[in-house]
């Protein structure tokens, strides 16, 4: 659990994975965004919190899918849709993201 004080936590999405090694296991994760009560953050056993300005995100080291991901939660609205995307590796071993919506 995160440590810093949330005060609404909306469902923005939802994504499903499918894994063809491990006999074609699928996965799903929601995303959600949230408004924090102030900036101060406390630590985790699930590591740091930090404050990131969104200009600055590309500069990060994340998982391949949240480049994709946070600009279109990031720019939702409270009255926005919730959206869902597949994901899958194409015969590069390149990952695909398929919104609904596209």
């Amino acid at each position: 659990m995160v440590n810093v004080g949330i005060l609404q936590v909306p469902l923005d999405g939802l994504r499903a994975i499918r894994a063809e090694q491990g006999g074609g296991r699928a996965a799903s994760r929601a995303l959600s965004t949230a408004q924090a009560r102030g900036r101060e953050v406390y630590p985790s056993p699930e590591g740091a919190l930090e404050w990131v300005k969104q200009d600055h995100i590309v500069e990060l080291n994340l998982v391949e899918d949240l480049p994709v991901l946070l600009p279109k939660v990031l720019a939702m609205r409270p009255d926005d849709s919730l959206f869902f995307a597949r994901y899958h590796y194409d015969e590069h071993e390149r990952l695909v993201i398929a919104f609904a919506d596209q």
